[in-house]
């Protein structure tokens, strides 16, 4: 049974969407096997070289911007929801239990919801960091082998 985690970093490598290690199968690149560098002439490096960096929207990272941005947004949801909340309670006392346990309920989905997703997110960076740290430590072993010691005693 092959592992999921590994068939998907080779879908997103063929697909272009991640950084790949260089070609062949998934236990060549574990192995340290050629870079994605080796393909490509002087020329091909230097225009890579000279092409402005990717910002956070190439990147897909998270600027202060979009965090201010989402905090503002959930902030105006739950601040129109609790008005009709309160005002659907004012009318109508009966509606009152029915509102809270469909919030405890909602806030506990959106909480699992969550979890299971940074905890997915933390175990793809963890197998991410051991492919780098594989591969910079075949890079490291190829250009600088390590040095025999040859004294006997």
């Amino acid at each position: 049974m092959a592992n999921p985690v590994f068939d998907r970093l080779d879908k997103q490598i063929t697909k272009g969407d991640y950084a790949g290690f260089g070609g062949g199968s998934t236990t060549s690149r574990q192995s340290g096997g050629g870079g994605v560098q080796d393909s490509l002439n002087s020329q091909q490096l230097q225009d890579l070289y000279n092409q402005p960096s990717a910002g956070a929207v190439q990147m897909r990272r998270v600027t202060l911007d979009d965090v201010v941005m989402k905090t503002l947004g959930l902030f105006t949801i739950l601040v129109v929801f609790g008005a009709a909340s309160w005002y659907a309670v004012a009318g109508n006392s009966g509606l009152s239990l029915p509102l809270i346990l469909g919030g405890m309920l909602g806030g506990l989905a959106v909480g699992l919801l969550i979890a299971f997703t940074f905890s997915g997110a933390a175990a793809r960076f963890d197998v991410r960091r051991q492919l780098i740290v594989q591969e910079a430590n075949a890079i490291g072993t190829a250009t600088y082998p390590p040095v025999k010691n040859n004294t006997s005693g």
